[in-house]
């Protein structure tokens, strides 16, 4: 309880007063109600099926995107929170598949997220790789609920017909629409799609109008303008959905090593680069709600001594990360989203530093991107995470030396 008061309360000095009750709304309504216990039971009811990107090419016009893909295989381990007493190691890994991209006639889109269905089948790809299907279905599905209502989700998932043929129609389309709105989710499951749609684009002719959410931050709105999208030639989400002529359905990014090359090729290339050469990055979440390091100002002290510079993310602009990031060599900071920049960086070594647990997602994309990779574990202090300074001077002295 009082770490919940204490997320509250940075949540209130960050973004005031309605950011604050709507955060307060989805952690009781969405997550702990519609989530866990009105979701799962609507889902289960459902009649449709849920089909893959593999599975698509045995229904749909698919096109594999092998003369892109590199001829690199990386088993990694699913999205996933790791107890003490295991290593990233210990979890179960999967090879990454390669990317496609489908045309899908007829669609459902399913406000706010963009759920996929046609031919009474859930279209995987449109929300989830499918190593996290499951949870962002019921992720999804309680999103539907707590926009539109109860009985219209109801009707509308077990099939109505007539509900779909009501909304109203848009030609082709391809969404990039995140479940979470944070820079991790929009970058790594959003913005990689558009690596798709220009594949798309090149081997048919065919431009796909790009759909957003409403109202994106002025950062998602430069990640767009920095991949070569307009903005303004974009749909904005309205409404509870849409039904579509033609959907395209590129892979959701895992991503592959091919995905992150082009990344970072596109990004590197639309920002005026003056690299000073072998940045040394701290990266603080003194502005974060969770995840603080509590002495951090020691922590930045012994960094100091090492070359490193702290950095708040949120004060830069994209470009601005883009150019710091982009000749890293070693970022270190508490897990949190601003890792997603390694995906601008040549060969960073990466040390993140947790609590008393562990997650796979960083660790993940390093794997992907071919980076060296270290964690280190402090002291869980309630939502925060305390640092041993001497214990981190020393494992970067192994890592980097003076």
């Amino acid at each position: 309880m009082l770490d919940l008061a204490r997320r509250t309360f940075r949540k209130y000095e960050n973004e005031g007063v309605s950011e604050t009750l709507a955060a307060g709304w989805e952690i009781v309504f969405r997550k702990k109600l519609l989530k866990q216990h009105i979701s799962p039971k609507i889902i289960r009811r459902s009649p449709y099926t849920t089909l893959h990107q593999s599975e698509l090419v045995d229904t749909y016009s698919t096109r594999w995107m092998n003369d892109l893909e590199e001829n690199i295989k990386v088993n990694i381990p699913p999205k996933t929170w790791v107890s003490p007493s295991k290593t990233f190691s210990d979890v179960e890994q999967y090879t990454i598949d390669s990317s496609a991209i489908s045309e899908i006639d007829d669609v459902t889109l399913l406000g706010p997220v963009a759920l996929g269905i046609a031919d009474e089948q859930l279209i995987g790809d449109t929300i989830a790789p499918p190593s996290l299907l499951d949870n962002r279905l019921e992720v999804a599905v309680s999103q539907i609920i707590e926009a539109h209502g109860f009985k219209w989700t109801y009707d509308t998932i077990l099939s109505d017909d007539e509900i779909h043929s009501r909304l109203p129609n848009l030609g082709t389309v391809c969404p990039l629409i995140p479940l979470w709105s944070n820079y991790y989710h929009w970058i790594v499951e959003c913005i990689l799609k558009l690596r798709g749609v220009e594949y798309y684009q090149e081997t048919t002719g065919h431009v796909p109008t790009i759909v957003i959410p409403p109202d994106i931050p002025s950062w998602a709105k430069e990640t767009l303008e920095l991949m070569g999208v307009n903005p303004t030639d974009c749909i904005e989400f309205e409404g509870r959905g849409y039904q579509v002529d033609k959907l395209i359905v590129p892979t959701y990014p895992e991503p592959t090593p091919s995905e992150y090359r082009w990344l970072r090729k596109k990004a590197i290339s639309a920002v005026d680069l003056k690299n000073k050469g072998g940045e040394r990055i701290y990266i603080s979440r003194r502005n974060a709600t969770r995840r603080r390091i509590i002495n951090e100002s020691t922590v930045i002290e012994t960094l100091n001594e090492l070359g490193f510079s702290a950095y708040v993310l949120e004060d830069l602009s994209v470009s601005d990360q883009i150019q710091l990031f982009s000749d890293a060599e070693i970022i270190v900071g508490p897990h949190g989203a601003g890792f997603t920049n390694m995906l601008f960086s040549n060969d960073p070594i990466i040390l993140e530093i947790f609590g008393d647990r562990i997650k796979t997602t960083f660790y993940r994309l390093a794997k992907i991107a071919g980076h060296e990779y270290h964690y280190l574990s402090g002291k869980s202090n309630g939502i925060d995470i305390q640092v041993e300074p001497d214990q981190l001077k020393k494992v970067l002295v192994d890592l980097i030396g003076v």
